[in-house]
């Protein structure tokens, strides 16, 4: 397997700050459960990186929540008009990163917003997309929030007591 390595512009977001770090696998991490496990850290430190455009605007935003949590559509629609998720096509066109390898920095200009769920911050560190499927970044939440000047906002669904004790 050839060497894979982050975008030149994920790159330099990695160096600008010696807290993140760049995670390669060998194998791709295709759910949180599996992250986690090959991680050894809690299923609620994966986030994932949710890419939704405006039906009415067409802008684009990003959503970032835990990798064991959903959109609220009652929360989110108070905050943001009617949305569709983009297809991981219109996503890479977006980023020019793939769907399963999307970052939680370096989205582009093309998104107008990152919208961080507040639960995120609840966790020290987290672990998210690293520009391909088989790799992901390790970053303190609070500079996830300021790399993005994202927006904290509750948007998760509330999880029933035994989505959360698993």
């Amino acid at each position: 397997m050839a060497s894979i390595t982050p975008t030149s512009h994920l790159q330099r977001l990695i160096a600008l700050d010696s807290r993140i770090e760049y995670l390669r696998f060998e194998e791709e991490m295709p759910t949180t459960a599996i992250a986690a496990k090959v991680l050894g850290v809690a299923e609620e430190q994966i986030i994932k990186t949710c890419l939704i455009k405006g039906k009415k605007t067409g802008s684009f935003v990003a959503v970032i929540l835990l990798g064991v949590d959903r959109i609220d559509p009652k929360k989110f629609a108070a905050i943001f008009e009617k949305y569709s998720f983009v297809s991981g096509e219109e996503a890479f066109s977006l980023t020019g990163y793939p769907a399963g390898g999307i970052p939680p920095i370096g989205l582009g200009e093309r998104i107008t917003v990152v919208y961080v769920d507040r639960k995120v911050l609840s966790h020290g560190e987290v672990y998210g997309g690293g520009g391909e499927k088989v790799s992901l970044i390790r970053i303190p939440s609070e500079l996830l929030v300021s790399l993005n000047a994202g927006q904290v906002v509750d948007i998760a669904e509330e999880r029933t007591e035994s989505e959360v004790v698993r």
